[in-house]
């Protein structure tokens, strides 16, 4: 069974866990039949890069 939910509190929720290999996004709820499986490593890889870019982005005058 497939539920709406945010696709940051997901990513913050299974990346802490070990035991998840995969997630399935669907572009439309109830569509089961069309989904895009993605590998958490690869995720982890992605979210890994974002931060390293937002790392360079963000100005040193921030307090």
């Amino acid at each position: 069974m497939a539920i709406p939910v945010k696709v940051i509190e997901l990513l913050f929720q299974t990346m802490a866990l070990s035991s998840v290999d995969n997630l399935v996004f669907y572009d439309h709820p109830g569509n089961l039949a069309l989904g895009t499986e993605i590998g958490c490593q690869e995720i982890r890889s992605l979210i890994q890069l974002q931060l390293q870019k937002t790392k360079n982005q963000i100005s040193p005058e921030i307090a």
